[in-house]
């Protein structure tokens, strides 16, 4: 393999992004100062020239009839307006520069980035995030370059911007500019790096492919780890397909967020994808709420219900805990799989739905097979692509990325942008996180909201985590033992009931959950009370 040929096969197009006044253009520049093999496509723009501003360095200027020629002819890669303003970045001279074996760097407005992933172009994007909207609105009256009606614009504009940061591959926190600036680098050579082992390790897929199947999981799905990167591989091949899915992971590993990408992927991505907690309904309200039923079916049935299979026709449905189905409800989940035919409760006649299932567990499904709990032929029906999401402990390399990301929704949100110091990354990449993906989104939303500095300290986040309770706590896990907090939350129930003679108000105060919350588990776990009055009772 020829020099040549790597840089060929390895070239990439970077796309920096920002609020107005973030600084992309000025960090911009600084990496092509300091990288000569990076190329550079000047945007066009309608905006007028700014004192000091040489057409040609950073911007081509044109007018506003000349840009709508450029657009009728379909000469640009992207383009948006932004304050009135027209901004669009030329397809010919990106395009040369790749094929040239350069790596291209585009500064451009937050909109069109969202057009160059949307367009499925594939880029690694980059959002500059500016430490807060106070620094923010500090740089932009510190430019001296506009009025104080366009500060406010743009002020309030960058608001409303900061909540795509979660969309975009990376976000850098533009506190201080050598550490933007090294970050900006420090992203570069893992992209160029990562691109040069999947180069070595059998080639490319075409670029405009990848890129298309990418994007439904661009933004939601964030990881820097091969098992994620072979995993999503797979998620994505499924996606074209209609088989049923089983997602099989921990709790907090992301099942409902992988689900929500295959959906998006898929040709029913624009059709609904319906929820269902399996484990938080009720088993006697279940039938209805998945089948619907009609008027007078049961009491309190005054009018006719579609369910939601019938709200989920024409997309998906996403059955999280399917474990927790009972058999008579089985038998019916596995007619609409054969036959895609439903009953309703108290329903004559058999209703066509078009629906793809995809379900998820973090118990044992092949071992409740064994026990009779769960129907074998309809456990063959969702095991056609099963999915293992991985713990976090197993994706260590993933962590760096979600905090970032997690960060960005949290600032999205309107809490204040912080950046991690050393000492706390060192400890939360070495703690085990039981709980996965979201136990850390917890653990950093907490940090934030306590944190009084603008970098987290390990002091910032929870105890459990600080004390190393994080690498030890009990697991839950996925195979023949998945039924041990299942155990562990019966024996605690019978403790309490035993305490309180049967009461079940006082048992429900000792375990601090509702009565109807203990009623529920009583009759999920089949558990029988000899009331303290002496009558038995099932609850």
């Amino acid at each position: 393999m020829t020099e040549s040929a790597v840089r060929q096969r390895r070239r990439m197009l970077m796309v920096i992004s920002a609020p107005s006044g973030g600084g992309k253009t000025t960090l911009t520049r600084a990496l092509l100062a300091a990288d000569a093999s990076l190329g550079y496509s000047v945007s066009t723009t309608t905006r007028p020239p700014r004192p000091s501003e040489v057409g040609g360095q950073a911007y081509h200027f044109v007018s506003r009839d000349e840009f709508q020629r450029l657009i009728r002819q379909g000469q640009f890669l992207e383009w948006a307006e932004v304050h009135g303003n027209l901004y669009g970045t030329r397809r010919e001279t990106v395009e040369r520069l790749l094929d040239d074996g350069r790596d291209v760097v585009l500064d451009v407005d937050i909109q069109g980035a969202r057009s160059l992933r949307r367009g499925g172009l594939d880029s690694v994007l980059v959002f500059l995030a500016p430490l807060s909207l106070d620094v923010l609105e500090e740089r932009l009256r510190g430019r001296a370059q506009d009025s104080e009606e366009v500060i406010v614009q743009r002020l309030r504009a960058a608001r409303d911007e900061l909540q795509a940061a979660p969309w975009f591959d990376y976000v850098v926190v533009n506190d201080r500019f050598d550490d933007a600036l090294a970050t900006l680098r420090s992203i570069i050579a893992a992209e160029r790096c990562r691109a040069l082992r999947r180069f070595t390790a059998g080639g490319f897929e075409a670029a405009g492919e990848a890129a298309a199947a990418r994007a439904p999981f661009a933004p939601l799905i964030v990881h820097a780890s091969r098992v994620m990167a072979d995993l999503l591989d797979r998620a994505e091949r499924v996606a074209r397909s209609d088989s049923a899915v089983l997602l099989l992971g921990e709790t907090g590993t992301g099942k409902e967020v992988f689900a929500e990408a295959i959906h998006r992927a898929s040709r029913r991505g624009g059709g609904p994808l319906v929820r269902v907690n399996c484990g938080a309904i009720a088993p006697t309200l279940l039938e209805s709420e998945l089948f619907g039923h009609v008027a007078g079916a049961f009491t309190g049935a005054v009018r006719d219900h579609d369910g939601l299979f019938r709200a989920a026709d024409g997309g998906s449905i996403f059955l999280d805990e399917i474990g927790e189905l009972s058999l008579d409800l089985q038998v019916k989940l596995l007619r609409v799989l054969q036959d895609g035919e439903l009953r309703s409760v108290g329903g004559a006649q058999p209703i066509h739905v078009d629906v793809r299932l995809m379900a998820a567990t973090n118990r044992d499904l092949a071992a409740a097979v064994g026990e009779g709990k769960f129907r074998e032929d309809l456990f063959y029906r969702l095991n056609v692509v099963p999915l293992r999401l991985p713990p976090l402990r197993e994706r260590r390399e993933d962590v760096p990325d979600l905090i970032g990301h997690f960060l960005g929704r949290l600032a999205a949100a309107g809490h204040p942008l912080k950046a991690v110091s050393p000492e706390a990354m060192e400890l939360l990449l070495k703690s085990d996180w039981p709980g996965n993906v979201r136990q850390l989104e917890n653990a950093l939303e907490h940090a934030v909201v306590l944190s009084r500095s603008d970098t987290l300290a390990p002091d910032d986040f929870p105890e459990a985590i600080r004390r190393g309770r994080a690498a030890t706590a009990p697991r839950p896990a996925v195979g023949p033992s998945s039924d041990t907090l299942r155990d562990l939350e019966i024996a605690a129930i019978r403790r309490a009931l035993e305490q309180s003679g049967n009461n079940l108000t006082r048992a429900a105060r000792v375990l601090a959950v509702t009565r109807r919350s203990l009623t529920y588990r009583l009759d999920k776990f089949g558990i029988h009370v000899e009331r303290h009055r002496g009558r038995p009772k099932r609850a």
